[in-house]
């Protein structure tokens, strides 16, 4: 006998169920987790957050570009204010303001100085004969005291310098000692002469040294300048 056929199965019983899915982790158990440290050689290969795009340029000769900066005026003008409300002018400050330009306008007066004469009084006139007086007086006795009060009464000071016969025989034989030296000199001879003072003494040393020095000329004698100071040298070009 024949058996009847199965009846054919659809297409889509067919095919095999997919396998059922893993249970998802629960959120209280994923909660539980620490964690975890990226190494630095992942983070670096992180994404970037995207920048926003700055505006477009639209006019001018930038036009199309973007990341422009907005141009800002070199000099800000300040906004213009209120004007202060006009202010009442007291007649005090009128009169003041009145005054100075009185002064600022008044063309200026040269000032005259009284000269006058002023005599002398007789009190001062009194003081001053009597200053001549006391000069006179006082010269006047240091003249005349030595010829009429003793030598052992007059102060030191006053006293006139007095030399013996001796010393005065002795200081001439030392010129003649020093004319004879230089009446000695032959022309042609060269003659060392040291100078050991300066422009302060000048004027009281050149007395004695310019007659000692114009004999050595008259003698025809070379002078040699020596000194041990800076300025000996002038001295000597004025002396000779």
């Amino acid at each position: 006998a024949i058996s009847p056929s199965a009846p054919p199965v659809p297409a889509f019983e067919a095919t095999a169920p997919p396998p059922p899915l893993e249970p998802e982790i629960g959120v209280a158990e994923a909660e539980g987790l620490a964690p975890a440290e990226i190494p630095d050689w992942l983070e670096t290969l992180r994404p970037e957050a995207a920048v926003a795009e700055e505006p477009l340029e639209t006019e001018g000769p930038l036009e199309g570009l973007r990341g422009v900066l907005t141009p800002t005026p070199a000099i800000a003008v300040p906004a213009l204010g209120a004007g202060a409300p006009p202010s009442e002018i007291s007649d005090a400050s009128l009169a003041r303001a009145q005054f100075l330009q009185s002064l600022l306008t008044r063309p200026a007066e040269p000032r005259q100085v009284e000269m006058r004469a002023r005599g002398l009084r007789m009190s001062e006139r009194v003081q001053r004969w009597l200053v001549i007086a006391t000069l006179l007086i006082a010269v006047g006795s240091m003249l005349v005291a030595p010829l009429i009060i003793p030598r052992e009464y007059i102060p030191t000071l006053a006293r006139p310098a007095e030399s013996s016969t001796a010393d005065r025989r002795m200081e001439f034989q030392r010129l003649m000692r020093v004319y004879d030296a230089v009446q000695g000199v032959q022309g042609g001879d060269i003659v060392l002469v040291a100078l050991e003072y300066g422009p302060p003494e000048a004027d009281e040393l050149n007395l004695v040294a310019e007659p000692v020095l114009q004999h050595l000329l008259d003698q025809g004698a070379q002078i040699s300048v020596v000194s041990t100071r800076p300025e000996g040298q002038a001295v000597a070009a004025a002396l000779l």
